[in-house]
């Protein structure tokens, strides 16, 4: 059962992942004929359904809640407005945020572990570690990035935003 449910949460971040990264020409491009990349990522949301389909009421919140978070950093809310990742500074949240509920809380929910106070300090310690794991590819991308996203090192330069990871890695490190 354990190995199912991985596999589930794989296949959700392979369909998740093609859906992000390709989401302009997923619409654009029809189905037929075959397009490998869009029939691979719907084969890989079926299996998610099939393995992670929710049996209780708090499973559907965290996999909506997940659904939600991960479609409106990609896709609107309303016709001629940004989506969550084109918003002033909240791309690098929104990666975090995502993370953190599908490797921590997800897997706490699905195992029908009582909720205990250290999963708190697992949540935030797991934001912040992967605040800093995406850091080096925000700074990759100074200059590829749009100016209005605000990422770190827009706003703090490259040294700051060195300064600011070290300080979220220590802060890991010290919940750890």
């Amino acid at each position: 059962l354990a190995n199912s449910f991985w596999l589930g949460v794989f296949c959700l971040t392979v369909f998740g992942y093609n859906l992000i990264k390709n989401s302009p020409l997923w619409w654009k491009k029809p189905l037929w004929p075959l397009d490998r990349l869009k029939v691979m990522s719907l084969l890989a949301l079926a299996v998610a359904v099939v393995l992670l389909f929710p049996t209780d009421p708090w499973q559907w919140m965290v996999l909506l809640s997940i659904a939600l978070l991960s479609g409106f950093y990609t896709f609107p809310l309303r016709a001629n407005h940004k989506n969550f990742r084109d918003r002033h500074g909240l791309k690098i949240y929104m990666v975090a945020a995502a993370w953190t509920l599908v490797s921590v809380f997800l897997p706490v929910v699905y195992s029908g572990d009582a909720f205990e106070y250290s999963l708190i300090y697992l949540l935030f310690s797991r934001l912040l570690f992967v605040l800093v794991a995406t850091l080096p590819f925000e700074l990759r991308d100074l200059h590829a990035d749009a100016v209005h996203l605000a990422t770190w090192p827009q706003k703090y330069g490259i040294k700051g935003t060195k300064i600011r990871g070290t300080i979220a890695l220590m802060g890991f490190v010290g919940i750890e």
